[in-house]
């Protein structure tokens, strides 16, 4: 099965929850913690991807994995720039949450950060006698997750397969080529110029 995995999440729950202070007497945040946050962020990035028709496959802490082209596939190049523009999306409706956390008293709202690969993935039914999920496993499933952790905040990285596939309608940054855990030779990654910040959009190269 061939479709893009998109893994992101914000830097790490630790590094989440030391950023995200909190201010004022009594305020939401106060009363429940990161774990409002969380689920707010949770729930609106579910609602985009599920939009976009991608596959929720699961959260990992403050992480999201969805995927594209199961259980049901149109092509890949669909699936590709699905998976972009929601990402895209996902970072914009970021800008209004940490507008609105901010007015509820958390004075440093964290920031995602996020990756998306195209190729070939094991999916199906996986677990034991007694439990199973539903899940992409496999090589380019582990590269998508490795991009989210080369990102930057705010922005949206590509493997060069998703790029060679959105390229005619995403504008995208060449980013050159970075060594990544678990991969013997560099790979080649491209930042998507619609990703942005609630401050500086991202420019696209001349």
């Amino acid at each position: 099965m061939q479709g893009p995995q998109t893994q992101h999440g914000i830097r790490s729950c630790r590094d989440a929850h030391q950023r995200c202070n909190l201010s004022g007497n009594a305020s939401p945040w106060q009363r429940h913690g990161l774990s409002v946050l969380l689920n707010q962020y949770l729930s609106e990035m579910t609602a985009i991807a599920e939009r976009h028709g991608a596959t929720m496959d699961k959260f990992v802490g403050d992480a999201i994995m969805v995927f594209f082209g199961a259980p049901s596939a149109t092509s890949d190049r669909d699936h590709a720039l699905r998976a972009v523009r929601m990402a895209i999306e996902m970072q914009e409706r970021l800008v209004a949450l940490r507008d609105g956390w901010l007015a509820e008293g958390v004075e440093r709202p964290f920031h995602v950060r996020m990756g998306i690969n195209t190729g070939h993935a094991s999916i199906g039914a996986f677990g034991s006698s007694t439990r199973l999920e539903y899940t992409a496993i496999g090589r380019q499933v582990n590269l998508a997750a490795r991009l989210q952790a080369q990102c930057e905040p705010d922005r949206i990285l590509l493997s060069h397969s998703t790029w060679a596939l959105v390229q005619e309608e995403i504008v995208s940054l060449p980013k050159g080529e970075v060594s990544l855990k678990g991969f013997r030779e560099p790979v080649r990654v491209y930042e998507v110029a619609q990703s942005r910040n609630a401050d500086q959009p991202a420019t696209a190269a001349q």
